[in-house]
């Protein structure tokens, strides 16, 4: 028997929009057994009679309270098992309810995940939830538009539906309620079919670049503050958000900087992480804070990479990111010396992605002593031993976890660190 579904739709000032969302419904394989319109005291009452037809409709008029206030207001009449926002410019595909069968039945989860369709400035891609931890995900970033996630109705009544505060008027509400669930220990559960399409309009909340990012931090900072269980995928993404958004932590929460950077370094010392990912990770933040960070002992560890962990479709993939960042100062180098080859160390997908960029104007080989006589991306792959180093051209080490110990052998062949990318 499929799950009971309730769909709130929160209107302010958006009466065509919300129209067209409640017509996406019409379209549903599996109708909802609720669907609850809030107009939150938009200037004109919104009138959906001409789109309600054959639908469990109801439309609630209440003063204006802002967002949060209007999905609790719809929250309060479902009595569904489950619950689906969808906001009045946002519209949903006909498979949305077509929840797992397992979700009813055989596992208790929390929260389900589905991949959506983005429009954004004229371009649209489709966006899918990878599996892993969902604390370390929301640790990086909100993982989603709050209409691609289904939440169990008794779990949102039990935590108090939305947080109403003042400062989250301005956004991230829906974050704010992702890391409530977390904390709380919820389960996420991920399927990977678009359920939905994510209008990203002007004018709407999330282009309110300042106003988003106060409020980003806002919930960050009370979510990690509260976070007793580090890991390592937990601590790159906390400090990989940390790094990116310190600018907006100096102006707006610099007494808050002292105590994240102590929790850091706490759990720095109890974490195995990939040496080479926490010095990327902190290599843009200001030199006392790297100094501080990158003193911070801990144990290393090479055998198990973040990238293997990452759930959000938004989180950094750190070890393409410093491929990147490599191939970024070797193309500078280059072009200042007028090299003409390079040399690859590592016999990997990284340098499968490195090859298909440098080989469109330099000559590339490819080294690897356990993979020599084989091929990569059409080149012979080559050992160590039967290459001359001699000369000015750069060597770029995409054998990431073994970068420290490919650059000491380099340096033991006379080769200089400004050759090492």
């Amino acid at each position: 028997m499929p799950a009971s579904v309730a769909i709130v739709i929160p209107c302010f000032n958006h009466n065509e929009a919300v129209k067209k969302a409640i017509q996406s419904l019409h379209d549903l394989s599996i109708p909802p057994s609720q669907v609850i319109v809030i107009d939150d005291g938009s200037d004109v009452p919104i009138d959906v009679i001409s789109v309600s037809s054959g639908l469990n409709l109801i439309v609630v008029r209440t003063p204006n309270q802002g967002l949060a206030a209007a999905r609790n207001e719809g929250l309060k009449r479902v009595s569904s098992d489950w619950v689906i926002f969808l906001d009045s410019d946002d519209v949903l595909h006909a498979n949305a309810l077509d929840m797992p069968s397992t979700l009813v039945s055989e596992v208790r989860a929390d929260v389900l995940t589905s991949a959506f369709v983005l429009h954004q400035q004229g371009r649209q891609s489709t966006v899918f939830p990878l599996v892993g931890d969902p604390t370390a995900a929301l640790l990086q970033c909100h993982i989603g538009p709050i209409h691609s996630f289904a939440f169990r109705t008794e779990t949102l009544k039990k935590l108090g539906g939305f947080s109403t505060d003042e400062v989250l008027r301005k956004g991230h509400e829906d974050y704010d309620l992702m890391v409530r669930i977390a904390l709380h220990e919820g389960r996420f559960l991920t399927q990977h079919t678009p359920v939905c399409t994510y209008e990203k309009l002007p004018g709407s909340m999330s282009t309110h670049q300042h106003n988003m990012c106060l409020t980003r931090l806002h919930v960050w900072l009370r979510f990690f503050m509260q976070l007793t269980q580090p890991s390592p995928q937990r601590l790159m993404h906390a400090v990989a958000f940390f790094a990116r958004h310190y600018q907006g932590f100096a102006v707006s929460y610099p007494d808050n900087i002292p105590s994240v950077l102590q929790k850091l370094m706490v759990w720095r010392a109890e974490t195995k992480v990939s040496a080479v990912e926490w010095a990327y990770c902190i290599s843009s933040l200001p030199g006392k804070i790297i100094d501080a960070l990158g003193s911070a002992p801990g144990p290393t560890s090479i055998s198990q990479p973040v990238i293997q962990e990452i759930f959000d479709w938004r989180a950094q993939h750190y070890t393409s990111a410093i491929l990147l960042q490599r191939v970024s100062k070797l193309a500078e180098y280059v072009g200042k010396l007028e090299c003409k080859r390079v040399a690859i160390w590592g016999a990997n997908a990284l340098a499968e992605q490195a090859i298909a960029v440098l080989q469109l104007s330099l000559s590339v080989t490819v080294i690897d002593s356990n993979h020599a006589g084989e091929r990569l991306s059409g080149l012979s792959i080559v050992s160590p031993d039967d290459i001359n180093f001699f000369g000015d051209w750069p060597i770029l080490i995409t054998a990431h976890q073994a970068f420290s110990d490919i650059a000491v052998q380099l340096a033991a062949m006379n080769v200089e660190t400004k050759r090492i990318f």
